[in-house]
């Protein structure tokens, strides 16, 4: 009797990227603009069924007829700006978040 037995290829990679730059206007003003993106991808569930899956011959199964693949990119883009108003300091931090996830899941089990 032969057997085929799938493996589940979960797998998840993070690409992330940040940066900051800072501009000294005079000796009372500086503006601070920052990017920070990220992106996560993972390829399928880590879940497995221990009744499904025999781990002492590599194989694990999570019961889905589907993969569930997702990705979440997101980024984020602000702009600080501090000024020494000479009683005190004044910061303004304004930013956008921006969020794109998607995702399968199935629930078939």
């Amino acid at each position: 009797m032969r057997r085929t037995c799938i493996q589940i290829p979960n797998w998840q990679q993070t690409t992330s990227l940040r940066g900051e730059l800072k501009w000294a206007v005079n000796d009372a003003v500086s503006i601070s603009p920052s990017f920070y993106y990220q992106e996560l991808h993972i390829n399928d569930t880590a879940v497995v069924l221990a009744e499904l899956s025999n781990p002492s011959a590599d194989v694990f199964r999570d019961g889905n007829r589907l993969p569930n693949p997702s990705t979440d990119p997101f980024w984020l883009a602000a702009v600080k700006v501090d000024w020494d108003v000479g009683i005190g300091q004044l910061t303004s931090n304004t930013s956008y978040y921006s969020r794109d996830q998607h995702s399968t899941s199935d629930y078939t089990q």
